[in-house]
């Protein structure tokens, strides 16, 4: 979703009552060519365990710069189940000289946010600390916002750290 938007939605399942949900993106990071992007995420919760029909309309307005997607649908049947696999969610890293601090650190904090909670449902969530890996010193960076091969080495390390 672009900046700070948010999405509006309406959703009805099994056939019931539409139910009307507002999401409010994470804190957007600008990107060198102009653009922004920004994450919402919304949970139904409280469903019982069986399939499900859902109907999902988007009612805010969309465009190629306000993008709408889903990104999943559903749970595991229970914090056990060995068969779903693990997603791990890496970070934003410091810029060279840390530009843009505030806006990464507060993206990544808002990503822990979302990782906690679905790792709370059970689902295999985990989130990657490549913030406290790439330091954005200028020996790690190709250029202002993308790290060399040190920088992405790093990041590998940052993933392994976590690795289940």
């Amino acid at each position: 979703m672009k900046d700070s938007d948010g999405g509006t939605f309406t959703y009805a399942l099994d056939g019931g009552a539409t139910t009307t949900i507002t999401t409010a993106p994470t804190t957007t990071i600008s990107t060198q060519n102009g653009g922004v992007t920004g994450r919402g995420v919304v949970r139904i919760t409280g469903v019982s365990a069986a399939s499900h029909t859902i109907r999902i309309n988007v009612t805010s307005p969309t465009s190629a710069s306000n993008s709408v997607s889903i990104g999943g649908i559903g749970t595991p049947g229970s914090s056990s189940d060995k068969n779903i696999s693990y997603v791990y969610e890496g970070g934003v890293t410091k810029q060279r000289e840390d530009a843009n601090s505030a806006a990464t650190a507060q993206y990544n904090s808002d990503a822990l946010a979302v990782v906690n909670t679905l790792a709370g449902d059970g689902l295999k969530v985990v989130f990657v600390p490549v913030r406290n890996f790439v330091n954005g010193l200028p020996s790690q960076m190709f250029d202002q916002l993308h790290p060399n091969d040190l920088g992405h080495s790093l990041i590998r390390d940052a993933f392994e750290s976590v690795w289940q």
